[in-house]
């Protein structure tokens, strides 16, 4: 093969090879179902032949518009959907966050295309002819490495919020990205078409275009991309702030109630020890008496009043007690094992309230995680440890194998955090595949 034969195969094989197969793995990390490459097994092997199958179907369809003249919203639709069917296959499928994830990427690479194309015939009408095979390899493989770059930058700042986000806020950014890729579709199809008119003396007869004004318009494009991206995730953040202070609210009443149930049980307590005289009274009348029987009656009913006076933690905090007693009473329903041994330090300056998030988020956590494990894997530890004025709360339960490193915060271990960026303390998370460990610590002043 000749020098000239590789620069004509190089923008075909970007055209062709290239450019599908990184906007399917693109859209594989946007939807979150792309396999570690040290890991070979079948599913990963139903990757790669889905790739390949891509590949395949983009060539198809760019050979079927070429042959039927499509331009427009009849090229993008098909190019959208595309890429969208290829999430049926995903483990994990969510149809708007496929159609969003795929309109983005089509959209990226229009715009991509669109800007390297306004360079291409730029230099088309400054540069003679004869370069052109190297313009046309320098326009496919600008278009690629530009194209790369954008969904890199996404990925990295933007991916998160995008699938993670609400369904109307995949709508609102489905529609002005749709938008975005349609225009550049359009100045692709209308503007510069797929024809250079060339005249050895005057130069380049068609298209005739301001690049100047394309290439404004291309900037502006591509900034109102990123500005859309920017709103989205400025949204999505403040709707879970909203959720994480809903759910704050909805706990602060939760252990308001918490604390009313303990101070009642507290009143029954010194009600019922203000009663114990008489109550004793009446017993010793009784076995003086030689009524064994009914004294044996009685005794039996004190039993029962003081059992249920009675609190199975106690940890020093008649607040965190209820709550305490109320998670290890569902935890015990769902055959946990609990262990506890914590006392609340007296002197921390660390509210009720907040001291029951901590507890609450993390008791939570941990009887959801054990769980979804077998019957006799399910085991959980509460220890809280003091040294002078520093204090260590830990809370340990059993974890599946898959569980390693530091899993990411959900609205449990947000509201932690955030308890514990409060009074200064420090959140470590330890997971091992066998036991998960939430230690927070505190140091007293």
């Amino acid at each position: 093969m000749s020098f000239f034969d590789w620069w004509f195969f190089i923008p075909n094989c970007f055209f062709f090879l290239i450019a599908p197969a990184t906007a399917f793995y693109f859209f594989c990390l946007y939807c979150g179902n792309l396999l570690p490459a040290r890991e070979y097994s079948c599913r990963q092997l139903r990757f790669i032949l889905l790739c390949l199958a891509y590949i395949l179907f983009s060539a198809l369809l760019f050979l079927t518009e070429i042959s039927l003249s499509l331009t427009g919203i009849l090229c993008l639709l098909p190019e959208i959907l595309l890429l969208f069917l290829c999430s049926l296959f995903f483990k994990n499928f969510d149809w708007l966050q496929s159609l969003t994830a795929s309109t983005l990427i089509i959209s990226v690479g229009r715009l991509c295309h669109g800007i390297s194309y306004l360079l291409f015939f730029w230099f088309w009408g400054i540069i003679p002819p004869a370069s052109g095979r190297f313009l046309d390899s320098a326009h496919a493989c600008l278009k690629e490495l530009l194209f790369a770059a954008i969904l890199f930058l996404i990925r990295k700042y933007f991916c998160q919020d995008i699938t993670r986000t609400s369904r109307l806020t995949f709508l609102s950014l489905t529609i002005p990205v749709f938008y975005i890729a349609l225009v550049e579709r359009a100045i692709q199809d209308s503007i510069y078409g797929n024809t250079i008119v060339w005249d050895s003396e005057q130069g380049i007869l068609s298209p005739v275009v301001n690049h100047v004004e394309i290439l404004i318009l291309q900037l502006f494009t591509c900034a109102c991309l990123f500005l859309t991206l920017i709103t989205c995730q400025k949204v999505q953040k403040a709707l879970r702030h909203e959720q994480t202070i809903r759910m704050l609210k909805q706990q602060a009443q939760a252990q308001e109630t918490y604390m009313q149930e303990t101070r009642l049980r507290y009143e029954q307590t010194q009600a019922f020890r203000h009663d114990i005289k008489n109550h004793l009274t009446v017993l010793a009348e009784l076995l003086n008496a030689h009524q064994t029987a009914q004294a044996c009656e009685y005794l039996s009913h004190l039993e029962q009043v003081s059992s249920c006076l009675s609190v199975p933690v106690q940890t020093g905090n008649a607040a965190v007690d209820a709550l305490l007693n109320a998670k290890f009473s569902l935890a015990s329903q769902l055959d946990i094992s609990v262990h506890c041994e914590i006392k609340i330090p007296e002197d921390s300056k660390v509210s009720d309230i907040d001291w029951c998030i901590l507890l609450a988020n993390a008791a939570d956590n941990a009887i959801k995680a054990l769980n979804a494990l077998p019957s006799q894997s399910r085991n959980l530890f509460l220890s809280g440890k003091q040294q002078g004025n520093f204090y260590l709360l830990t809370m340990e339960n059993d974890c599946s194998p898959d569980m390693t490193g530091s899993p990411r915060d959900g609205i449990g271990l947000s509201n932690i955090r955030n308890v514990m960026d409060q009074y200064g303390g420090t959140v470590k998370i330890e997971a091992d595949g066998k036991t998960f460990r939430l230690h927070l610590f505190f140091v007293f002043e």
